[in-house]
């Protein structure tokens, strides 16, 4: 009897393939690597190169979105934070404002003066106290750090900038004043 399945191929190689193909199973991978073009190593190059670039581009935009999620509740949250900052500003300034008009009952305009003065000073005078404490502190790590070149320059070349450039002072020096004789 005749085991074969109508439409299906009669030579057992082919049928063989056939199946491996049905289940899924790759028939390029079945065959020995010698066998393989070298279009065909070219193409699984690309495909595999493709891929990987693909994943990549995925990552990405993955990481950008939480990025801008990240962004997004932080201007939020800075919204909200500068909200109630200025709301508490607000009631402290017409507190000081109350009061002084409260104390100065017969002129009631001298304590809004008084407290407008005394409320923009206090911006001014935090302002200029943030500015040289910044100022202070941005010029101490900078010095930190050239010192902390000069150190590693001392140990690796035996020298730093300083001599060096002190060094090419006293060559130029030499030079011109023996060019001068």
């Amino acid at each position: 009897m005749d085991e074969t399945i109508p439409g299906a191929p009669a030579d057992p190689a082919a049928r063989a393939a056939s199946e491996s193909s049905a289940a899924g199973e790759n028939p390029a991978a079945k065959r020995p690597a010698a066998d393989k073009t070298l279009g065909e190593y070219w193409q699984e190059l690309v495909e595999y190169l493709t891929y990987g670039l693909e994943v990549r581009g995925d990552l990405l935009r993955v990481r950008a979105r939480n990025l801008a999620f990240r962004a997004a509740l932080i201007g939020l949250a800075g919204v909200v934070g500068i909200c109630f900052t200025i709301l508490g500003c607000v009631h402290v300034a017409r507190g000081i404002v109350n009061g002084l008009s409260a104390a100065f009952a017969s002129v009631p305009w001298l304590g809004e003066l008084i407290s407008g003065v005394l409320l923009i000073a206090g911006g001014f005078g935090v302002f200029f106290l943030l500015d040289s404490h910044l100022k202070k502190n941005s010029l101490a790590r900078t010095m930190q750090k050239y010192e902390q070149r000069k150190l590693h320059q001392r140990a690796a070349f035996g020298r730093d900038v300083r001599d060096q450039a002190a060094a090419a002072t006293q060559r130029r020096n030499g030079v011109s004043a023996a060019a001068t004789e």
